[in-house]
């Protein structure tokens, strides 16, 4: 069963959020969790797909996924976990920028009434399945042509990342100049393609500091980046610490 065809079974509660912790791990959920994140930034990492999530992003977790959350700024997020009678096949996703004033206001009231009546109110099941097909109406209009253009650069980036010239290459292979590449990328991932290929050379460098014995500055050098001096600031700059201080904190 795809996510446009669910049919809920249960609600099993509506959720107003603001992390306490800036990590956790999701694993064997019973629920699927879909919702709006109202502020903040953080990065939900599937192993399969990452999402940044912001300020008005929508999402949905399939509960077959398990995932790990880094939060890089604390904000509140609305959020309602369900059961259903059939799997849902549709992997999670995030759209950015899909929550309207509308769709706010109508996962509000879904909480609200959560919180009043209980999972088990028809009115309820009536909002949620209005929710649904909101958020199924801002998922096929977020997947235009534009957007698979640019998921097909990200997936080209994940792969060649180490290299000078990734950047150049995904924005041509996309079809369109590299401004224009810049604006439809962040608009479609929520970051540039700048900051996203610095992240993951900064999560390839942190695997080859924790499970190698290469120097620091063999690592700069496999991980892509110009110099050492360029990766101990970078390094530092997205965790906190430099390589060296990284590695000996393992």
């Amino acid at each position: 069963m795809q996510f446009e065809n669910l049919k809920l079974k249960s609600i099993e509660c509506g959720i107003r959020m603001m992390p306490e912790s800036n990590h956790w791990i999701v694993k064997n959920r019973k629920f699927h969790i879909i919702g709006v994140e109202l502020g903040g930034i953080s990065v939900h990492d599937f192993g399969f797909d990452k999402f940044i999530t912001k300020r008005n992003s929508l999402f949905f977790y399939n509960q077959k996924d398990d995932y790990e959350v880094n939060i890089e700024e604390r904000g509140e997020s609305l959020s309602v976990h369900f059961t259903t009678y059939e799997d849902i096949e549709t992997d999670s996703f995030c759209i950015y920028d899909g929550a309207t004033p509308e769709i706010i206001a109508l996962l509000d009231r879904i909480i609200t009434k959560c919180s009043v009546a209980g999972g088990n109110d028809l009115k309820l099941y009536e909002l949620f399945y209005r929710f649904c097909n909101a958020t199924e109406a801002a998922r096929k209009k977020t997947y235009s042509k534009r957007d698979i253009r640019m998921a097909d650069a990200r997936d080209y980036m994940d792969n060649h990342f180490r290299e000078d010239d990734c950047l150049e290459k995904a924005a041509e292979a996309s079809d369109v100049t590299r401004r224009r590449f810049n604006d439809l990328f962040k608009k479609s991932v929520g970051i540039t393609p700048n900051r996203y290929i610095v992240r993951l050379r900064t999560e390839y460098a942190k695997q080859l500091l924790a499970a190698t014995t290469l120097s620091v500055s063999k690592i700069s050098e496999m991980c892509g980046f110009a110099d050492i001096y360029y990766f101990s600031k970078t390094f530092k700059k997205e965790t906190g610490q430099t390589p060296s201080d990284y590695r000996k904190d393992l």
